[in-house]
């Protein structure tokens, strides 16, 4: 009864383990409480418009005739999504300039509004006026500084109804975001065109389906455009996240480089052609700031993009001086380099000691046990089959295979089921052909299983950590853990099942 016991203890544990591993990061506040101090400059361009092309991967954009003729009208490059390569983290990240672990928005679900300062809260400092239209997000996160110029998506996406339904769905979308910004003629305009995030999760980032909503997207962008392009307004215009392509659907949220790969585009008042740059998410909201003559916020830690705006002499060493006196202030308050280095240091122990009891446990189940190539074929055959099982139910070790939030428990539960077959598609042979296996043979080859899944769980979190911390883990390398926790809690469920139903080992018999 001990030894039940004791598996369900280690069971329970390793579930709770995975679950704080994963609600470090969506219950994650930022320590940052900073606002306002620095001095405002001179604006060059009287609105600033940012457009979100949610869902655009890098390649279709090359296809999208509106948005290549407003490139090659400006500056043009590519960025990187943030990590995790979800909408809610980049769509902070382009109106704060800061990192998830300094904004607060780690997740899509659940969150509390950046405590820091944003395009909107200095343009409200600046009474310049300010609207977004699109994703609820933007009233749930900057909702004090917009005043109720807010114009949310009333219509519920048409899933599954194909490019048609979709496009005119988007395209009446489109039209009330026109009409909603054409009384909002000056300040800060943000907007989000959500059509081809929806197609590609339904229909996956390579269909038809797709790119045939995507042409969609790029008629609202040219019209909305268009609608605003008086030449006195700055845009830019940038995708949040791509998608992958798989089994018939989409999905973002990892770091495959068709999600992470994006399009920004600059152009208009204050703006010069340029093109082939690279950027940072965090690059947009200094340079917006800078266009508009808005201070830039004290936790920004994106780089201007200098080479992209057409400034006289002295507005470039002006800005440049803000600039520079914006980043002495940030190492004061964020410290460049030290938390990531003092997380490391904290967790070396605890990965150290986990990784040698690990070993440990091996190597005393080995030097226990006679049948040692027996235990090992087992151990083998085990994780063999848990692998099949595991690409066979579609599963994978990025969030960007889970496609959408609502599949994330059943995404779970099929590791769940790979763990418990894989297992008993050992145990079950091995008793059948072995009468001589019992209680002492089945918490081996636990034991080996458990220890092996624990040294990699070690690892990971040596080498990116598994708590976030003031230090956003490596995500794809966090969802590792929790299904290797998850795992772990399996089998050894399943092994306390197991064992009450085996005989104890006899006097003599090999154990």
């Amino acid at each position: 009864m001990g030894r039940v016991l004791l598996l369900l203890a280690i069971a329970v544990g390793a579930l709770a383990f995975a679950y704080g591993t994963w609600t470090s990061v969506t219950t994650y506040e930022s320590p940052y409480d900073v606002r306002g101090g620095l001095p405002a400059g001179e604006p060059i361009a009287e609105r600033a418009v940012l457009i979100v092309l949610d869902g655009i991967r890098l390649d279709v954009s090359r296809d999208m005739r509106e948005l290549q003729a407003l490139a090659s009208r400006g500056s043009s490059g590519t960025s990187r999504s943030v990590l995790p390569s979800l909408s809610n983290p980049n769509r902070a990240v382009f109106v704060t300039g800061a990192w998830p672990e300094v904004n607060g928005i780690t997740n899509n679900g659940r969150f509390r509004p950046p405590p820091i300062d944003s395009l909107f809260s200095l343009a409200a400092d600046a009474n310049l006026p300010r609207a977004a239209a699109g994703s609820t997000f933007w009233g749930r996160a900057f909702g004090d500084y917009l005043e109720g110029n807010l114009l949310f998506q009333q219509k519920d996406f048409p899933h599954d109804r194909g490019a048609a339904e979709i496009s005119t769905w988007q395209a009446d979308l489109c039209g009330g975001i026109e009409r909603f910004f054409s009384d909002r003629p000056m300040g800060l305009l943000v907007a989000g065109i959500t059509g081809a995030d929806g197609a590609a999760h339904d229909y996956g980032g390579e269909s038809d389906v797709y790119r045939e909503v995507v042409q969609a997207v790029d008629h609202c962008l040219g019209s909305l455009v268009t609608a605003l392009d008086d030449g006195r307004t700055a845009f830019a215009i940038v995708s949040d996240h791509g998608h992958i392509d798989r089994r018939g659907g989409g999905g973002h949220g990892g770091s495959e480089p068709e999600v992470m790969e994006v399009p920004l585009v600059l152009f208009g008042k204050g703006v010069r052609q340029a093109e082939g740059w690279r950027a940072q998410m965090v690059d947009i909201a200094p340079t917006l700031s800078v266009l508009l003559g808005l201070p830039l916020a004290e936790t920004n830690q994106g780089d201007v993009l200098w080479d992209s705006l057409d400034l006289s002499d002295e507005q470039a060493k002006s800005a440049k001086e803000r600039y520079e006196q914006q980043q002495k202030r940030l190492a004061e308050i964020v410290g460049v380099g030290d938390s990531r280095n003092d997380a490391m240091s904290s967790r070396v122990v605890s990965s150290l000691t986990v990784f040698a009891l690990g070993l440990g446990v091996i190597g005393w189940i080995f030097l226990r046990s006679p049948q040692r190539l027996t235990l090992l074929v087992g151990v083998a055959a085990y994780f063999l089959f848990y692998r099949l099982l595991f690409m066979a139910l579609g599963l994978g070790y990025s969030l960007s295979v889970i496609n959408s939030e609502e599949l994330l428990y059943r995404f779970l539960g099929k590791n769940i089921l790979a763990a418990v077959v894989g297992l008993l598609a050992v145990t079950v042979p091995w008793r059948l052909l072995r009468p001589t296996f019992d209680r002492g043979k089945a918490l081996a080859l636990a034991g080996v299983i458990i220890s092996v899944i624990a040294i990699e769980v070690a690892w990971i979190h040596y080498s990116s950590g598994l708590f976030m911390e003031e230090v956003l883990p490596d995500f794809d390398l966090n969802l590792k853990a929790a299904l290797h926790l998850i795992q772990l809690g399996a089998v050894s469920a399943t092994t306390a099942v197991t064992i009450m139903r085996l005989p104890d080992a006899k006097a003599g018999r090999d154990s």
